[in-house]
């Protein structure tokens, strides 16, 4: 099954583990801990029928980071707003009224 992310813009595009790993590594998050997560985000994208949206991967991202490390979870913050101009916190915390079963790494 081919896993495609939804981008804001509309565009759709396959999703590639390695380029989550490598975000991951960006911000000083340990390559164990970055391959773990992205195989859990896999494995959620493949679980909803190989579809999500950006948003939503942010978001499963960081409700790994924070259960395991919340100067991570921090970094992570920082580093996606500076790039992409877009606060997660606000995000997550509009999504808190849907919460996933979450397998911690």
């Amino acid at each position: 099954m081919k896993l495609v992310v939804l981008k804001r813009d509309g565009r759709e595009e396959e999703f590639i583990y390695e380029k989550l790993v490598v975000s991951l590594l960006k911000v000083g998050i340990g390559l164990e801990v970055a391959r773990t997560i992205a195989r859990l985000i896999e494995c959620r994208l493949f679980e909803r029928g190989g579809r999500a949206r950006t948003s939503d991967i942010a978001r499963w991202v960081l409700e790994y980071l924070r259960r395991i490390d919340e100067k991570l979870y921090e970094k992570w913050v920082e580093s996606y707003k500076k790039e992409k101009g877009i606060d997660l916190e606000k995000i997550l915390e509009a999504k808190l009224y849907y919460s996933e079963p979450i397998i911690t790494p």
